[in-house]
């Protein structure tokens, strides 16, 4: 395919013909009426992996898909714009979605089925029904297209409820703390999700209130996540999320993302808890980042690989042979300290954990051994590196640093915070001001959406707060002004893109905060900083009518927007 993304080019080397988004391929469907398979995924995707090996890799499924569709490839990471259309259909017909993200297109890019992963034999079965419908039943397709079509093109009602009132955000708050695991942290379920800007908002909620049931949830979220599996003991950082529910298997892909935001949280709960410990996550998280992630030019690069050498987890789990041969006679009470066990707790090997309290001597024998440690770990076979820069994602890490310096004050999280800046702000920003949404090894690709201008304007603010340099206050005024103009929405809130696709894509307002902050909760909270730094009004005005447009929606969400509430939070504090 030719593209710098890596996930493109490992797909390069499919049967498949695979066409990247682009005109020619959009052409074809149109010239020859076939439908599109779009396939969306990510690099560091496990499963994206396994349908590779299973389906895509095969040539049964080659050959029938390059005679019969239209196969686009796309990576989430470069072009969340075609990603979150398609995920809404995807949703709307499923009541979940994820990746790899299946969908099939008519050849105008109407979304009329669409899945995840599909097994081999599912995967040719599906698409052999399609191929059918679509020769002989293409009317029904085309409806079922255009009803789907519309439903992902619907705008949330923008009302004028202000959600800044003590008593919506109480309730949401209170709502918060029901849904929580008091037994091990975090949201209640068989799976754990780091969630951080919910354990945000909680945490500038126990803030103003104090709720003695909220500092629980709180302390114990962060101490069952900082101890367990989904925290890498040696390197630093966090893992994307546990398969369980005790914080001990993780999913082992390291996002960008993640660790900025779980940076975020933890300096932020060290401040307002007055928790130490809470101080050294958030810096290893930081120095992880910086040792892990970071490229030359100063762009944070943005994931690493669950899998290593096609297996998951292998890079960073151990038995206690592995640990002897390194520790010696000390090898008994370092196996005890990092919950290291004949039976293990992942296929008979161990995700390492710190669920035994150390003590004093227990921290000092940890730190003895962890370099030794560290470099066995890299002489097996490496996950591998995304090199990608996405803006947005680099935006989140520039706000991690910044506050990072500004709580512990090490110099170094302060010069990655600016040379990521000086990255974006010379790399990633055309003419006409706008940003693009990514670089890989220098080659742009795809237009910047809401979050990558908005999590920058947040960034940008943040890092004058820390720094006082006046020439970040500059470029922050500048990128809200850019988002006022250019993604506005006439009554409040912001759309996903700056103007309409020229081939007919909706243009979205998207509100829900997911793994990361919608672009929505990020220009609130960098109209926050903005405003409570320049004390201009307009900064002030524009905050709450877009809390006011939006305040609907969040109601009717509530924790689905938990960024967007902490912003109304911050704003009742601060009127």
């Amino acid at each position: 395919m030719g593209q710098p993304s890596l996930y493109l080019s490992q797909h390069a080397r499919n049967p498949i013909d695979w066409y990247p988004w682009a005109e020619e391929a959009l052409a074809r469907a149109s010239r020859e009426s076939k439908p599109i398979f779009l396939s969306v995924g990510y690099s560091s995707c496990h499963w994206c992996h396994v349908m590779e090996r299973e389906v895509f890799e095969k040539d049964d499924v080659a050959r029938f898909m390059n005679d019969r569709f239209v196969s686009i490839k796309v990576d989430r990471e470069e072009r969340p714009d075609i990603d979150a259309v398609f995920m809404e259909a995807v949703m709307a017909l499923n009541g979940s979605g994820g990746w790899p993200m299946s969908v099939f297109l008519t050849p105008d890019l109407r979304p009329f089925h669409g899945g995840t992963y599909y097994s081999h034999a599912a995967f040719l079965a599906t698409t052999k029904a399609i191929d059918r419908a679509f020769q002989n039943r293409r009317d029904i397709i085309e409806e079922q297209a255009r009803a789907l079509y519309e439903h992902v093109s619907r705008i949330p009602t923008m009302g004028h409820d202000d959600p800044a009132r003590e008593d919506l955000v109480n309730s949401t708050a209170t709502s918060l703390l029901t849904s929580c695991d008091l037994a091990w942290g975090g949201l209640a379920g068989s799976m754990k999700f780091p969630t951080p800007m919910a354990w945000m908002f909680l945490l500038d909620w126990w803030h103003r209130t104090r709720d003695p049931g909220a500092e629980r949830a709180i302390r114990v979220t962060l101490d069952a996540m900082s101890s367990g599996g989904i925290h890498d003991h040696l390197a630093g950082g966090f893992h994307r999320y546990t398969v369980e529910s005790r914080w001990i298997v993780p999913h082992f892909e390291k996002m960008l993302y993640d660790n900025a935001l779980m940076a975020i949280l933890f300096t932020r709960a060290s401040t307002l808890l007055k928790e130490p410990r809470y101080a050294e996550v958030a810096r290893s998280t930081l120095d992880f980042m910086l040792e892990g992630m970071s490229g030359p030019g100063g762009g944070f690069f943005s994931s690493i690989d669950a899998d290593s050498g096609g297996q998951e987890g292998a890079f960073y789990v151990w038995t206690p042979g592995q640990i002897e041969a390194i520790t010696g006679d000390d090898a008994p009470a370092i196996c005890r300290l990092l919950g290291v066990t004949e039976q293990g707790n992942f296929d008979g090997s161990n995700v390492l954990t710190r669920r035994t309290s150390p003590g004093v001597d227990g921290r000092l024998l940890i730190e003895k051994w962890r370099p030794a440690l560290l470099r066995a770990r890299e002489f097996r076979t490496p996950p591998t590196l995304d090199r990608k820069v996405i803006t947005a994602w680099n935006g989140l890490a520039i706000v991690a640093m910044a506050r990072g310096h500004a709580a512990m004050g090490h110099a170094r999280h302060r010069k990655a915070a600016e040379a990521a800046a000086g990255y974006i702000l010379s790399r990633h920003r055309s003419e006409d001001g706008r940003l693009l949404r990514s670089s890989t090894d220098g080659v742009t690709s795809g237009p910047g959406v809401l979050q990558d201008h908005a999590n920058m304007a947040w960034a940008l603010a943040e890092l004058h707060d820390a720094t006082k340099d006046a020439s970040y206050m500059t470029e922050a005024q500048r990128m809200v002004d850019l988002c006022v103009r250019d993604f506005g929405h006439p009554v409040a809130a912001f759309h996903h893109t700056p103007v309409p696709d020229s081939r007919g894509l909706p243009r979205q307002i998207l509100l829900s905060d997911g793994a990361r902050p919608s672009g929505n909760s990020a220009m609130l909270h960098a109209l926050l900083v903005l405003s409570r730094i320049t004390g201009r009004s307009d900064y002030r005005t524009t905050l709450m009518r877009t809390l006011s447009g939006l305040g609907r929606e969040m109601v009717a969400r509530g924790i689905d927007m938990c960024f967007s509430w902490d912003a109304a939070l911050l704003a009742l504090d601060r009127t």
